[in-house]
């Protein structure tokens, strides 16, 4: 009797000095319920005149897919939208926060019509040090010429890079709808996924692939995009790739939890090159601060749960 009585005192005890809270890592950033990429092919200068306006205002990076051998030489600025972009121009968007891609050396034909696995290994790396050498940046994505691939040719492709496009939503041309757009960004919200949406042209005047029909068209594209912004992270290629590389090798430990704080360590053995933070949901008592290296930690209450973004290592939460 007087056994029990102790271990029923020290349950009770237990549960006010260490109370049941809840800690986790969100599916994607700030804890969205699915997440959008814009990527767009080719490096045609309709991505500048249009493109890179409309995206800036409304507030969004996308990713832009260079094909190397097709990189303009031309030293004016023509206001036409026809042609390609040159390398001076690429730096306009990494300046304003777009991400540069890789769309092979050439993207003369498939990757899976080539004859000889050293020619695809040649489309896939020659581009590397040209980017680094004409823009100072290490690509980290890649999207494959026809979208046509092969586990053989995926394993070359990730020696380089963290990630490629599988299958993206085709936007633009004469069977894209602003219903279906609709429809899609609705089904991959209630799905909680992620997706990319592969743009080419934006205007039929640049004579490219699948324009839209008009900058119209392509703005009404990014608002329907913007309303749904509440439950949909929107952000280059790249930092999508990067999060889920995290999230999916990453696990989260409790070290210890008073009354006052709970220290804690997220553990991940993924490559050095992956930057992101992830997204953690703290659900229970109210958060005086948060803190990392000595740094202190944006807190956002959202409802009865703190968000707040965290590298792996170790992190501490103080509580009111």
């Amino acid at each position: 009797m007087k056994k029990r009585w102790i271990t029923a005192f020290l349950a009770v005890l237990s549960s006010s000095v260490f109370p049941v809270e809840s800690l986790q890592i969100c599916q994607f950033k700030d804890d969205k319920a699915a997440a959008l990429s814009l990527t767009f092919d080719d490096g045609t200068r309709d991505h500048l005149l249009y493109a890179l306006p409309l995206l800036e205002r409304y507030g969004f990076k996308g990713t832009f897919y260079i094909i190397v051998r097709r990189i303009a030489e031309r030293t004016e600025t023509p206001a036409s939208p026809v042609g390609f972009l040159t390398w001076e121009e690429l730096r306009l968007f990494l300046k304003a926060g777009h991400e540069i891609g890789n769309h092979s050396l050439s993207h003369r034909r498939p990757l899976t019509r080539e004859k000889s696995m050293e020619t695809v290994r040649r489309e896939i790396n020659a581009p590397l040090p040209v980017f680094r050498e004409k823009l100072g940046i290490d690509v980290k994505t890649f999207c494959y010429p026809g979208c046509s691939s092969s586990p053989e040719i995926e394993a070359i492709v990730l020696e380089h890079h963290l990630g490629a496009s599988r299958w993206r939503f085709p936007c633009g041309g004469p069977s894209f709808s602003l219903e279906k757009w609709r429809e899609f960004l609705d089904r991959i919200i209630t799905r909680k996924t992620d997706v990319a949406a592969m743009i080419h042209t934006i205007v039929p005047e640049a004579k490219g692939w699948m324009p839209f029909s008009s900058p119209d068209q392509f703005e009404s594209f990014l608002r329907e995009v913007k309303q749904r912004e509440t439950n949909l992270w929107v952000d280059t290629y790249s930092a999508v790739v990067q999060y889920k590389i995290l999230r999916d090798n990453a696990v989260l430990h409790i070290l210890s939890n008073t009354e006052n704080e709970m220290k804690c360590i997220l553990k991940c053995g993924v490559a050095s090159r992956i930057t992101s933070p992830l997204t953690l949901k703290y659900t229970g008592s109210d958060l005086h601060s948060a803190e990392q290296n000595g740094k202190d930690i944006l807190l956002r209450k959202t409802g009865n749960s703190f968000l707040f973004e965290v590298r792996p290592g170790t992190f501490l939460l103080k509580k009111r």
